[in-house]
């Protein structure tokens, strides 16, 4: 039997990051909070204790940390390093010298700073854009459907002069990775029903798809235009239900959210440009309902 081959002496580089928080979790119920997106409050603050990957992981924080494997002592042991050294401590660990980061999560005020981050890690960093939330704020700031576009072609003129190395997009999390080109009418109209959502709410979540899609090639005309890639989140496909059809479950046809499909949608596939090697990301996992706080 051939010897195993040894890993541990190569650096890694992390494509898919998220900002480190300035103010780690205080307490057990918020610490296991961060294991579970279920919104029941009994799954996000007892029973994700008692799954596989949260033993486990608390197995390895005990060898790192030096202590007994349990939830007390390894988070006793956490707590006596500041947000910084921890940090820190963990990337060498790891050998984690390059992240690429998506800025969408958490929010920017209550992350640990750029500077802060590259003293603490070390570590070389590169920021993506989130599509999803300019397209947000943007939709909640325009008062009409082309000066939307037209903002969107300004911010995105100069991306790596913003501090940005490409994008992020979590349209697969939103309306699906079916992503095509609609009729203008059927994005003015995803436009006014996405400002009614803002009138109604005071800010929208961007689940109208002839609005996303269309949005999105604007910004694949800016990445194409400046080199930059683009970044999807390629999970299994996943059926989102759109306002409407969370309300009305007799709703049965919403032509703007994956609630569209009649059956399962499998083996669809997208190419995502720019790109000097496309890469191609095909879902095959049969579709199932789910929600999300992303």
């Amino acid at each position: 039997m051939a010897a195993p081959v040894g890993l541990t002496d190569i650096p890694v580089a992390d494509n898919h990051c998220h900002a480190v928080e300035a103010e780690q979790p205080d307490g057990v119920a918020q610490w296991r909070q961060y294991f579970s997106e279920s919104p029941d409050p009994q799954m996000r603050t007892g029973d994700v204790a008692e799954t596989a990957f949260y033993r486990r992981l608390l197995r390895r924080m005990a060898a790192f940390h030096q202590v007994p494997p349990a939830e007390a002592d390894v988070l006793s042991a956490r707590a006596a390093f500041s947000t910084a050294d921890l940090a820190g401590a963990l990337f060498r660990d790891a050998r984690i010298e390059s992240v690429v980061v998506d800025t969408g999560y958490p929010d920017p005020a209550g992350a640990l700073g750029r500077d802060d981050f590259a003293r603490a890690s070390g570590a070389e960093r590169a920021d993506l854009l989130r599509l999803e939330l300019l397209f947000q704020e943007l939709v909640a700031g325009c008062a009409s459907y082309g000066e939307l576009t037209d903002a969107i072609r300004h911010r995105l003129a100069d991306v790596r002069g913003s501090g940005y190395a490409g994008f992020k997009s979590i349209a697969g999390y939103r309306t699906g990775l079916a992503i095509r080109r609609w009729p203008a009418d059927e994005a003015r109209a995803a436009y006014r029903a996405a400002r009614d959502e803002v009138a109604r709410c005071g800010s929208v979540r961007l689940g109208y798809q002839p609005l996303l899609d269309t949005l999105l090639h604007v910004a694949f005309e800016a990445a194409a235009a400046q080199e930059l890639p683009v970044q999807p989140t390629c999970a299994p496909r996943l059926r989102w239900n759109c306002g409407t059809c969370s309300r009305n479950a007799a709703t049965g046809r919403c032509r703007w959210c994956c609630c569209t499909a009649a059956g399962p949608t499998s083996g669809r596939a997208l190419t995502w440009l720019p790109c000097t090697a496309t890469s191609t990301s095909t879902c095959r996992s049969r579709s199932r309902s789910c929600r999300s706080p992303r």
